[in-house]
């Protein structure tokens, strides 16, 4: 069926209507390490509250991660609450790794251990941020296009020669 309405005449709403929407809103779970940085964490979950305003419909959801469910602390000292830890998280569409500012080299194990446990399942994996890196130390970004903040660039580069 083809749809033809004059561009002023569509509301937000409509196209929500007109697109092939979900059974149910798109689930991202944010796993926010310490000293993440609260700019790239906000540039990705705002958008996500704006398409749901503006459309009036519930397309997202998103989920607060941290590692043992407890508030973490972004790169300014803002305690952010999440809603549940790695071992609690419920069934996501994808889960983004806000990294930490600078890059914490040390201390990750456990949540790289919990990346490596997710790279044969369903689960769509991403980094925002320094979030690469930790993709990076799982190995996930072998052979793979990554993206980091260009000041960590060339030591990612220099760490993890596979990614792209």
């Amino acid at each position: 069926m083809v749809v033809q309405m004059a561009a002023e005449q569509i509301t937000p709403q409509q196209i929500v209507t007109l697109a092939n929407k979900p059974e149910r809103p798109y689930r991202f779970g944010f796993l926010l390490l310490p000293n993440f940085s609260l700019i790239a964490f906000s540039s990705a979950i705002e958008p996500l509250r704006m398409a749901n305003w503006v459309t009036g419909e519930d397309c997202y959801e998103t989920v607060l991660i941290s590692h043992d469910g407890e508030a973490v602390a972004s790169s300014f000292g803002v305690q952010t609450l999440v809603d549940c830890s790695l071992a609690t998280m419920p069934t996501l569409d994808a889960v983004f790794v806000c990294g930490a500012s600078p890059i914490a080299r040390t201390g990750n194990e456990a949540i790289i251990a919990w990346l490596r446990r997710q790279a044969n399942t369903s689960l769509a994996i991403g980094g925002i941020g320094t979030g690469s890196y930790i993709l990076a130390c799982a190995g996930l970004l072998n052979e793979h296009r990554a993206t980091i903040h260009w000041w960590d660039m060339a030591s990612l580069k220099a760490e993890f020669p596979r990614p792209r």
